[in-house]
């Protein structure tokens, strides 16, 4: 997984996954140090721990990338965010805070 700088109005095109995308010669660009990403996500438990889309791709993305990283943030939309226990493996990274629409959680604030 990668990621490209993109604005407002820049072109998009079409992956093969059918998901829209900056055009190839998009500038690519790392975490630095201090940067905070968001992750989508389909429920978040109280843990911080992250239901996805079952690929993986963030886990491994985030976990070559952690010591750049200074806080993940989980987005869902209700009624995804779960207070039940997620079962999690041992690839899986938890995020630190979780946002929706109306509320956000900060996962050591509940624990």
């Amino acid at each position: 997984m990668n990621f490209y700088l993109w604005a407002t109005g820049d072109q998009l095109v079409k992956s093969s996954f059918g998901v829209y995308e900056p055009l190839p010669d998009a500038i690519a660009v790392s975490p630095q140090k201090g940067d905070v990403v968001l992750v989508p996500a389909l429920a978040i438990d109280l843990r911080g721990r992250r239901l996805g889309f079952g690929g993986g791709y963030y886990d491994r993305w985030l976990a070559r990338h952690r010591s750049a990283i200074s806080q993940i943030i989980g987005v869902v939309f209700p009624p995804c965010f779960s207070t039940s226990e997620i079962v999690s493996e041992p690839h899986d990274i938890a995020v630190d805070l979780c946002v929706m629409p109306g509320q956000s959680v900060k996962f050591s604030d509940t624990l």
